[in-house]
């Protein structure tokens, strides 16, 4: 194929013709002679607020230090090596810092160091990982990996670019963590305080008189039921794997294997299927659209409501709500989050953790009386849930543009103008 004028083959691809290709060798020092781990018990004696790096990232704070300028570190081992195209095999770390032997860390002799960062960021360096028990990147592979290396100028402004998307992601990730710690507060105040009665004009007045129950101090009006006489409790079965026809018969099956799909709200993919002769021949059921589903095993406390109807492993415990009227499932769903720390605690068990039947067939929870109050409980929480989704997605896009910028920049496919002053 014939090349694009201006452009040369090199041994990361296609780049321009006034670029050069490098090796770490050629253009980094690497200064893993400076390191040194530390214990864990040797790190408590010097709590700090210094940071202590690993092969990922920040491992622990302590009060020494070894470095103290702009660096990058690459793992050495326990690396992302594998998920390079959607993790990070490679940090920068700046001011007072501490690395142990599991990364390298390398500092640029005549380029700029956030370019090096963004060349190696997500760079498929498999083929010089070292395979065994643990995956590794010597020191000796790690100076022959080649890289595309512009003018300095250039590499300047690649670098800025991409530092200015990271800075919108930053912004955007410390939204998410406020609006997670908003709901979190929110949350514990609305299931202890509601949000009131409402006025001849519409409006929430808050509650002004409180009452002290089993469960602690809940606004009068408000009552302590059995979940179990509010709501209808089912669970669910694996029909048997070695009938085929029970299986992938589009009725949706929440298992273990869908618990990175719980908490996120709505489920309304599964990873497998059962078909309804699956059902009648095992004890799993068919749970209604809207019924809440909450993990009691692997995952305890994990939770989500229905888009469809669906069944359920015995890993799980479903509550359908509509059938007795007494309780919106969305506030279930919500009261179910704010619990799941108890959840987890009191799970027992060793290589699998659990929580036995009994204990849900005698739960109790504060709950209003009023539908009207536990939806408008209901409709705040998911108002902050809607930000976050919103929130996450352009986090998504966001991570996306950079991919995007990253190919074409890295490899010149966009040229960009220097900075004057960078000239």
């Amino acid at each position: 194929m014939k090349l694009p004028d201006g452009y040369k083959d090199s041994l990361t691809g296609t780049i321009p013709f006034d670029w050069e290709c490098v090796t770490v060798f050629d253009e980094c020092d690497i200064l893993d002679s400076r390191r040194v781990p530390l214990s864990a018990a040797q790190r408590q004696s010097m709590k700090g607020e210094i940071p202590y790096y690993g092969a990922n990232g920040v491992v622990d704070h302590i009060d020494d230090y070894l470095f103290n300028q702009p660096l990058v570190c690459l793992a050495e081992d326990g690396g992302n090596f594998q998920d390079f195209a959607t993790r990070s095999i490679a940090y920068k770390i700046e001011g007072k810092s501490w690395v142990n032997n599991h990364a390298h860390v390398l500092s640029m002799r005549n380029g700029q160091i956030d370019f090096l960062l963004y060349s190696f960021e997500h760079k498929d360096i498999t083929n010089f990982i070292n395979g065994g028990t643990r995956e590794k990147l010597n020191k000796s592979a790690l100076e022959k990996i080649p890289f595309a290396f512009p003018p300095l100028p250039e590499q300047k402004k690649i670098a800025r670019i991409l530092s200015s998307v990271d800075s919108k992601l930053a912004l955007i990730d410390q939204q998410i963590t406020t609006t997670q710690t908003l709901k979190k507060g929110l949350m514990q105040k609305l299931f202890t305080q509601g949000v009131g009665t409402q006025d001849a004009d519409g409006r929430w007045q808050p509650h002004t008189e409180f009452q002290k129950t089993e469960l602690g101090r809940i606004p009068l009006g408000w009552a302590v039921t059995k979940l179990d006489d509010l709501v209808t409790r089912g669970s669910g079965h694996t029909p048997d794997k070695q009938h085929p026809e029970y299986w992938n018969g589009g009725i949706k099956w929440v298992s273990l294997a869908d618990s990175a799909r719980l908490d996120q709200g709505v489920i309304t993919i599964t990873d497998k299927e059962i078909s309804h002769l699956g059902i009648d021949n095992s004890s799993a059921v068919l749970h209604p659209k809207g019924t809440v589903v909450m993990s009691r095993d692997a995952g305890i406390g994990k939770s989500a409501v229905m888009g469809e109807d669906m069944a359920v492993s015995q890993h799980f415990i479903a509550w359908s709500c509509e059938q007795k009227g007494k309780l919106n499932n969305w506030f279930l769903y919500y009261l179910l989050q704010l619990m799941k720390p108890e959840f987890e605690r009191i799970a027992i068990g060793s290589t699998i953790k659990t929580i036995g039947l009994p204990y849900f067939k005698k739960l109790k929870i504060a709950h209003p009386t009023e539908i009207a109050e536990q939806n408008e409980i209901a409709r705040i929480l998911s108002t902050v849930d809607h930000k976050l989704e919103h929130l996450k997605s352009k986090i998504a896009q966001t991570q996306q543009l950079k991919k995007g910028l990253m190919q074409k920049l890295l490899t010149g496919q966009i040229r960009v103008q220097p900075d004057p002053q960078d000239i």
